[in-house]
């Protein structure tokens, strides 16, 4: 995947995809995408990762289809989308089990 954070350069956020996104929704999104940053469209420059906005270029929408295209790259890519929700749903959960937690160690008043 190259040197960047899998979070930041996955393919399913350079598209504006979920992982439940079939190869014909994959190719629909890039050539709208490829379209839209051909015609300057300001919309279409910036994508949202967990990891805060990142510009989208015609090179890494090229890349993200090719990527997406490839089932071993794919299921990284799956994966990697996944994470930051998993762990999300994890700190929730810990902080719904015991809320008053850090409180009662005297780390921090609730």
């Amino acid at each position: 995947m190259g040197t960047r954070v899998p979070l930041v350069d996955n393919a399913f956020f350079v598209l504006g995809l979920t992982p439940r996104a079939r190869w014909p929704q994959v190719a629909r999104a890039a050539e709208a995408l490829l379209l839209a940053l051909q015609a300057g469209d300001p919309g279409a420059e910036m994508y949202a990762t967990p990891l805060g906005p990142q510009p989208r270029t015609v090179r890494a929408v090229q890349r993200a289809r090719a990527r997406l295209r490839d089932p071993d790259e794919r299921i990284q890519h799956e994966i990697w989308w996944e994470a930051p929700s998993r762990q999300a749903a994890a700190r929730t959960a810990a902080d719904d089990a015991w809320p008053q937690a850090l409180g009662a160690w005297g780390w921090c008043a609730r």
